[in-house]
């Protein structure tokens, strides 16, 4: 704070000595002594402040709205005082004079409309825009300001003697809409002064706040005044201009230093008492402004490039500002702590998800394993009677000792061994697909007959069907090719089977030529009949979509 206080204070005086040697100039100019390059001078004073002031209300204003309207009006300073140069001493046209001391009342009237929005601006969000209300403001500010700039059509604002052959601001009087000019001006200031009051948060004293009150009330005293020609004040203090822009510049810096329009300033009062720990450098790295102990050059320059962790606790990260940079310390305790929570029970449930996943593997290889039982449970009640005498077969091969009686025994265990072998198959199959492609029929057919032809039975099979066919009916004709094997084994001769499609059925033809009587053969409602060339015919007709009970 003191080192802001000494900056200020060098700042104060060196604006009061400008402006006191602009005082002297004035004086020097009034007396006869270099009359033209004293007012140039004392006019090139007084806009190189007003420029400077609104270069540092650039730089020290945070809120974007506030610094755009306060920028506006260093501008109507800076372009006030130019046309007061320019009536004075560049203009020679009393014509001319005449128009820019009309000029006069743009700043004038526009300056208090600017601080009216200043004034509504403050508190608002970065990118917040004043209601679109405010837009009416514009209107009589406007309409004021053209009623001066064509007073000579209607001179009601101010009024020249009749008789005068020149108007000029030496001999003229005002007129009614003079004083609508001077209430709208006074309405705009008092009305944003007012607003500030009432939006100001700072806990201050009521002497500090009131402060920018001085020089509004300073203006508004010198201009009743100066409207009403008191002497000594003419000689005094008689260029209304620079004293104006002055008293209006000082009632923007005293609502700055007092904190009803918000400055980025004041760092040396915040950090002591801030309890975020932060710095602010140059663009060295050099601490001008630290809330907590200073680190190492190369630790903040490390925030350059992102995040730096100090330790566990401590983040410590950095942002590029206005001629320098910012750091400050995050405290992520209890982010860290959560974190490490989190893992915790992230390996918990790890944990219970490898206990549950064995448990489901588990569960799964029993369902399996149940499945497997079950599957071999089926197929050995639909295959039961042909392991009875494939076991019975095998029993007499190896009690005889005759080696032709052997291979036949041999060749009608390998009958029932392919059955046994193709049944099995064809359970599984039909448990996972209700339909299956009819080469799994020939595949099941052509295995059989080929152990047929090793006891020199003949064999024929012509499979016309193609696609996909019910799984139910490929193992109810090869349950019927298979019954009629077993029936007619002993005396079995040729076997022919004709398997096709009629009218989306499948119709399985199988002719059997043996000494056997087959008429006794059930096999749900399939008869065999005897031709007349001695051959045995059966005829099994089911739909190809599926089995009819």
């Amino acid at each position: 704070m003191q080192r802001q206080n000494k900056t200020l204070l060098r700042t104060a005086a060196i604006v009061l000595l400008l402006i006191c040697l602009a005082v002297y100039l004035r004086f020097k100019g009034n007396a006869g002594t270099l009359l033209k390059l004293t007012g140039l001078t004392r006019s090139f004073i007084y806009i190189g402040l007003f420029g400077a002031w609104g270069v540092s209300v650039w730089r020290r204003i945070v809120q974007k709205q506030v610094r755009r309207y306060l920028l506006v009006v260093s501008v109507l300073i800076v372009f006030w005082m130019a046309m007061r140069t320019a009536k004075y001493f560049l203009v020679m046209d009393p014509s001319g004079d005449r128009l820019i001391w009309y000029a006069y009342y743009i700043p004038m009237l526009f300056i208090p409309l600017m601080s009216l929005f200043v004034a509504l601006s403050l508190g608002k969000a970065e990118n917040d825009h004043l209601p679109k209300w405010t837009a009416i403001l514009y209107v009589p500010t406007t309409i004021l300001v053209l009623l001066v700039l064509t007073n000579d059509f209607h001179q009601l604002v101010f009024t020249f003697p009749p008789g005068a052959g020149v108007w000029t601001d030496e001999a003229y009087a005002y007129n009614i809409c003079y004083w609508f000019v001077i209430g709208w001006e006074v309405l705009c200031a008092v009305t944003a002064l007012a607003i500030m009051l009432f939006k100001c948060r700072i806990p201050k004293s009521r002497k500090a706040l009131w402060l920018p009150f001085v020089p509004f009330l300073l203006s508004l005293l010198y201009g009743i005044m100066y409207v009403a020609g008191v002497p000594w004040l003419m000689t005094i203090a008689g260029d209304i201009t620079a004293l104006q822009c002055l008293l209006y510049s000082a009632i923007f810096e005293s609502c700055i230093q007092c904190g009803l329009i918000q400055s980025n300033t004041g760092y040396d009062l915040l950090f002591p008492v801030s309890t975020i720990s932060a710095q602010i450098t140059d663009k060295d790295y050099n601490v001008v402004y630290s809330s907590v102990s200073e680190l190492p050059k190369p630790v903040l320059r490390q925030t350059e490039a992102g995040t730096v962790a100090l330790d566990r606790n401590t983040l410590f990260k950095g942002c590029s500002i206005r001629a320098g940079f910012v750091v400050w310390q995050e405290d992520v305790t209890e982010l860290a702590d959560t974190m490490d929570e989190l893992r915790e029970n992230q390996e918990q449930i790890k944990h219970a998800n490898d206990v549950e996943r064995e448990n489901y593997n588990t569960r799964r290889l029993i369902s399996q394993l149940r499945e497997k039982n079950r599957l071999y449970d089926l197929l050995q009640e639909q295959t039961a009677k042909q392991n009875a005498l494939l076991s019975s077969i095998l029993d007499t091969y190896y009690q005889t000792d005759d080696e032709e009686k052997r291979k036949k025994l041999l060749a009608k265990a390998a009958v029932f061994g392919a059955y046994i072998k193709r049944k099995g198959n064809l359970v599984f199959l039909r448990e996972q697909n209700e339909f299956m492609p009819a080469a799994e029929l020939s595949l099941c057919l052509n295995e059989s007959m080929q152990n047929l032809e090793l006891m020199g039975v003949k064999c024929e099979l012509t499979l016309t069907l193609e696609g996909m066919i019910a799984a139910a009916a490929v193992s109810r004709i090869y349950d019927m090719f298979q019954a009629v094997v077993e029936a007619a084994l002993e005396r079995l001769a040729g076997i022919w089977v004709h398997v096709s499609e009629r009218a989306g059925d499948v119709v399985a033809h199988i002719e059997v030529v043996c000494s056997a009587d087959l008429s006794t053969l059930e096999l749900c409602g399939v008869m065999a009949v005897h031709e007349d060339d001695g051959t045995w015919s059966l005829t099994l007709r089911l739909p190809k979509g599926g089995e009819v009970e």
